[in-house]
């Protein structure tokens, strides 16, 4: 009798504790940044809470999904941790090993430590505890995140408000900031008029644009494109660009605007600016019928510096190598390189100077031929 007395406070023991434990609250709570690029190592910032009176060990799963699409752009799961009793606030390094699994085309940088596309996503969080033989949910939360570059497109020529000469203007913008942060890059532009006493916002939103332009690989437009509307003397327009990751909204410029010259509009080859070589990757410039002119800065006795001009996309093209005479100070020389080759139309090319002290300086062209 006493045996199975024994038994029945025993068995009513267990199944006390069995809901003590069941009870137990646990709860996990997401600690994303308020704003700026995001790093794939910051989805794992978050704080867990238990109410459990022992440590316990468990894992992460978390799962972002596109909320244009509905598709899952990347998974992970987190190596073991231990969760203690209270609050823990964790991070990746906390976590390790993480393992990713990747949509294929979704991401451009599969690094553990890249960043997400531009976009909005879910991002729900999978609490498991492992101390039994099957992991068990203990608790699970979902966060609307939206990306966004560093930095937008930057819009570079023309220049906000000024007056120009070209009644066919090369336009010209830089990358958004990351590039690793998009996949498939392209860009929307837009060309409208601005009529008196429109502010340029005004004008972008309401007016129908003259030109509009779409899926531009390149962050340069020469002006007209096919259909475009010729610009007109003493006219004031506006433009703005939008960049795109395949399809998906990525984010957009300021909105700038030019006035066409009244008076005359030279397009002979002096109407063309020189161009400075720089140190630093620039944003391509239009070349027209082969002539280059530039600008550079001889600071040694060099007679002469080697010139090598080389495509910047997928292409059995060979470099074109040649010498430009060069004087001390500044040098404005204006070259035909129509001696040397006729470079392909609309394609992103370099030209490199190095001098005898093996220092150089660059600039990006894109030619373009009124006459074939």
């Amino acid at each position: 009798m006493k045996t199975t007395n024994r038994r029945r406070w025993g068995l009513l023991t267990i199944l006390v504790l069995s809901v003590i434990v069941s009870g137990a609250q646990m709860s996990i709570n997401p600690m994303l940044p308020g704003s700026g690029v995001y790093l794939k190592s910051q989805l794992w910032n978050f704080s867990v809470t238990s109410s459990h009176t022992s440590p316990l060990e468990g894992k992460i799963q978390l799962d972002v999904k596109d909320v244009q699409t509905r598709q899952t752009v990347l998974s992970g799961v987190s190596g073991k941790f231990i969760i203690p009793p209270g609050a823990k606030v964790l991070q990746a390094q906390a976590l390790q090993p993480i393992q990713y699994n990747y949509t294929r085309g979704a991401l451009a940088d599969l690094s553990p430590n890249g960043v997400l596309p531009a976009g909005q996503y879910q991002v729900c969080y999978q609490l498991f505890l492992l101390n039994h033989s099957n992991p068990e949910l203990a608790a699970e939360e979902c966060v609307q995140l939206e990306v966004e570059p560093l930095s937008p497109p930057l819009l570079t020529y023309p220049d906000n408000g000024s007056v120009i000469e070209q009644a066919a203007p090369a336009f010209t913008w830089m990358p958004p900031a990351p590039l690793t942060m998009f996949g498939n890059l392209n860009y929307d532009f837009l060309l409208i008029e601005v009529f008196g006493g429109q502010s340029m916002t005004d004008a972008i939103q309401k007016n129908l644009p003259i030109q509009q332009a779409s899926l531009l690989r390149q962050p340069v437009l020469q002006y007209p494109i096919a259909s475009g509307r010729q610009l007109e003397k003493g006219k004031t327009y506006a433009w703005q660009i939008v960049a795109r990751d395949g399809n998906r909204y990525a984010a957009k410029s300021e909105v700038w605007s030019f006035t066409l010259k009244g008076d005359s509009v030279k397009n002979d080859l002096n109407s063309i600016p020189y161009v400075k070589l720089g140190v630093k990757e620039l944003a391509p410039v239009i070349i027209k019928d082969g002539i280059l002119k530039i600008e550079y800065i001889n600071e040694w006795s060099d007679l002469a510096v080697q010139a090598t001009i080389t495509t910047l996309e997928k292409s059995d093209e060979r470099p074109l190598s040649f010498m430009l005479d060069v004087q001390k100070g500044q040098n404005f020389i204006t070259y035909d390189l129509n001696k040397r080759a006729v470079l392909t139309e609309k394609k992103l090319y370099e030209l490199r100077l190095v001098n005898s002290r093996g220092m150089s300086v660059s600039m990006r062209f894109i030619p373009t031929y009124s006459t074939k």
